[in-house]
């Protein structure tokens, strides 16, 4: 403890990220469709996203004005009261307020014309609702879904978000296709659901999106990394620390907490026990190393300022950024993505850096439902000064990429049970690293 008595009163002197995180409504909803004249009222199909309407026989397409109603706080476009040609079938994005969206394809008949579009004659093919949904939600994206008129060749694509991949599209719970990309004849309205399959650790990284900034986004790494004898490996669980108690670094197996610059040249040794500051000056911008599986992904560790906004200033959909918790019996701290909501897992004393770790107790079993959510854990894997490792279970403390106007310090993050704090410690400090890398 003496040995870092300056590095420690820097650390309680640190500004605490107390604030929470403003809470943004996610509610897109289109809630009623009429139109001025004539006056006709729309029926919303809000599973399919789909909105039909039937008008009287005479009635101009090209000239319809509608009156729309959305969830408050939310946005759409085109607008309510813009004259619109209804010819064919139009689509209406609803923005939330939280910037998330949702499509809507609106199709308006005239009496008599057998269910079709068109301002005038009858014999037009009857049109079918099809709808398409992501299951879980969070696995993936669907496209292609909407209004088909019978006969029409319809090809829905399902897309699968990083840490997922596609398994099958089903109807009423049967296989009926494993193509990403299923085209069939539409004879009839269906309802079909895209199912995805998460990854755990061996994705390319979290399914999580996490804000950094106003404009940058990430997915962090799957586990904290690790090296030995020239290897790197991210841990196989996101709770694993290389060392599990206090005592001598063994530098032989595989270790996590580095030195500040020790790994981004070809000279630099991650497993250097040196107190001397002037041996850690290397950026740590981007990762150099190789790890087996992830080759062709670019990672790079949170500024300051980087891993302040997640902490402190990023708006989520649940107003939740973080959570002291004991995941699988490790202290640490749950991150929570951007778009996570309260009602996938109950979390108590959120947002609270004086909360302590048993303020959240979760078992593996409960950690997968949070981590299939895009949730990320960092575990309080302690620190280490020379080949000295402390307080491993107790504190956490995890270098960023910014250094300090002082030559012998480097800034981080540090926390323990009552304290959360961004910081400064010496560079010859181990600490641990989860790298990150820019959503495309």
């Amino acid at each position: 403890m003496k040995h870092l008595s300056k590095s420690l009163v820097m650390l309680l002197a640190a500004v605490v990220l107390l604030a929470g995180c403003t809470k943004k409504s996610s509610e897109k909803q289109i809630l009623s469709f009429s139109f001025y004249s004539p006056e006709v009222e729309a029926t919303i199909m809000e599973s399919a996203k789909t909105i039909v309407a039937t008008v009287p026989t005479g009635t101009d397409l090209t000239a319809l004005v509608p009156i729309i109603t959305v969830s408050e706080k939310a946005t759409i476009n085109p607008a309510s009261g813009v004259r619109q040609d209804f010819t064919n079938t139009v689509m209406y994005t609803v923005t939330a307020e939280d910037g998330s969206q949702a499509s809507y394809a609106v199709a308006v008949t005239v009496e008599g014309n057998g269910g079709g579009n068109g301002g005038g004659g009858g014999g037009e093919e009857q049109q079918y609702s099809i709808s398409a949904t992501a299951n879980p939600t969070e696995g993936g994206t669907v496209s292609g879904y909407g209004l088909y008129a019978s006969g029409e060749s319809c090809t829905l694509i399902a897309m699968a978000n990083s840490g997922y991949t596609f398994t099958n599209w089903t109807e009423n719970g049967s296989e009926v296709s494993t193509d990403m990309n299923y085209t069939f004849t539409v004879t009839g309205s269906r309802n079909l659901v895209a199912n995805f399959t998460y990854n755990g650790g061996g994705g390319s990284s979290s399914s999580g999106l996490f804000s950094v900034s106003e404009t940058k986004k990430v997915y962090f790494a799957p586990g904290n990394l690790q090296y030995k004898n020239g290897s790197w490996r991210f841990a196989e669980h996101q709770y694993d620390m290389a060392q599990t108690s206090d005592g001598e670094w063994n530098t032989s197996d595989w270790v996590d907490l580095f030195g500040w610059g020790t790994w981004t040249g070809s000279s630099p040794n991650p497993c250097n026990t040196s107190t001397n500051y002037n041996d850690y000056t290397f950026d740590l911008d981007d990762f150099q190393g190789t790890i087996t599986g992830y080759e062709n992904y670019i990672w790079r560790t949170l500024s300051k300022k980087e891993w302040e906004y997640v902490f402190n200033t990023r708006s989520t959909s649940s107003g939740i950024c973080y959570a002291k918790a004991c995941v699988n019996n490790v202290n640490g701290v749950i991150l929570l993505p951007d778009d996570w909501s309260s009602s996938y897992y109950s979390l108590s004393s959120t947002n609270t850096a004086g909360a302590s770790f048993s303020s959240n107790t979760i078992t593996s079993s409960q950690w997968d439902t949070l981590e299939q959510h895009g949730a990320i854990f960092l575990p309080a894997a302690g620190y280490r000064t020379g080949a000295s490792v402390s307080y491993v279970g107790s504190a956490g403390a995890y270098w960023s990429l910014s250094s300090s106007s002082s030559s012998d310090l480097a800034s981080g993050v540090y926390f323990n049970s009552g304290i959360f704090s961004a910081d400064y410690g010496y560079r010859y400090n181990g600490r641990s690293v989860r790298l990150a890398r820019l959503a495309e």
